[in-house]
């Protein structure tokens, strides 16, 4: 069951406007305002990427003097949404309701972005976040930088690791900075206040460079995390770049966190 554009209706028409996923420890919303992208993210009950329109997640390109179109931004043109594909704990699944319970869930999609395929899925396994991101040039396209993946997460973050390549640390103190900041395949985040963890996870990557994981600093807002690619790029017609990133939370103290992000990383 493929949910295409027929007599011009959008292959969303028939869905509620949001679906929360409730899965294992996680629960997430999924936003149609963003062309179904994610928004909010929550582990065993505790809120950890904000639930805000404007504060987007998903993907989003800036094309050389025209500026961002993608994900929740329609300031300049709209993304164009041509297929949407649900599957629930494995099965094809008709249209969701605003809630979804399951064990698993793989939300398939493909989009035009001016003359960007792109084709991207979320999939969701009750501890893990996958998103998987493939983009096409229809024609030659020349791009500032490109988003990946985003993550807005809280404010509450007060730490960060990078694991791969070097064992870096520091704080978030609300500098209106970026850090990290650097081509890191993996890098983990920690709340003192929530006592959890988020490990970032470049699982794979493909014709990205120049790229590189950022997370602003940003008071009283979020700790956002970018992962940049195709900084100052020009693809050619029929060019590929695919990017495959892993977010999984964790439990922890402010002793053991990185110890315990460290084993995810070596575990999952």
């Amino acid at each position: 069951m493929v949910y295409l554009t027929v007599s011009g209706a959008a292959p969303d028409a028939s869905w509620p406007r949001s679906v929360t996923v409730e899965c294992g420890e996680l629960t997430v919303r999924l936003e149609s305002r963003s062309f179904w992208t994610l928004y909010r993210v929550e582990f065993q009950g505790k809120l950890l990427g904000e639930d805000q329109y404007g504060s987007h997640y998903g993907n989003v390109f800036r094309f050389h003097k025209y500026g961002f179109v993608g994900s929740g931004h329609v300031e300049n043109e709209e993304e164009k949404l041509l297929e949407l594909t649900p599957f629930v704990d494995g099965k094809l699944a008709g249209i969701p309701g605003e809630r979804v319970k399951c064990e698993r869930l793989k939300l398939v999609r493909k989009s035009l972005v001016r003359n960007l395929e792109v084709d991207s899925e979320i999939e969701i396994d009750g501890r893990s976040i996958v998103e998987r991101t493939q983009v096409t040039a229809r024609s030659e396209a020349k791009l500032d930088h490109a988003f990946f993946a985003m993550y807005p997460w809280v404010t509450a973050f007060s730490d960060y690791a990078i694991l791969n390549p070097a064992a870096t640390t520091g704080s978030f103190t609300d500098s209106k900075e970026f850090r990290v900041s650097a081509p890191a395949r993996q890098v983990a985040i920690y709340s003192r206040s929530l006592e959890c963890g988020v490990l970032t996870e470049v699982l794979e990557a493909e014709n990205l460079a120049p790229w590189r994981e950022d997370y602003w600093d940003y008071p009283a807002r979020y700790r956002k995390h970018y992962s940049r690619v195709l900084i100052g790029r020009t693809l050619r017609e029929g060019e590929r770049a695919a990017m495959t990133l892993r977010i999984t939370p964790f439990a922890a103290n402010e002793t053991n966190w990185r110890k315990i992000a460290i084993t995810k990383q070596e575990n999952n």
